[in-house]
């Protein structure tokens, strides 16, 4: 995986974010589905398995960084 210079997240190399046991993340039982968080961000994201929960959260990461501009602002 590669980094992005602006932000220092772990990259694909086609550009795409996979979650991997370093990171910081929950993923919690909710009744019927899971709920998967990013401590570190606080992004989340749900499914129905914790594989599906795990998999929105890389595409909720992906959409949270493509957000944040050059001064590290966020704007979601």
């Amino acid at each position: 995986m590669g980094t992005d210079s602006r932000d220092d997240v772990e990259r694909d190399p086609d550009g795409s974010i996979t979650v991997t046991e370093e990171d910081s993340i929950t993923v919690t039982d909710e009744g019927g589905f899971y709920v998967a968080k990013d401590e570190e961000t606080g992004v989340s994201s749900q499914g129905e398995t914790r594989a599906d929960a795990i998999e929105r959260l890389e595409r909720a990461l992906e959409v949270y960084v493509e957000s944040i501009d050059e001064d590290g602002d966020d704007w979601l």
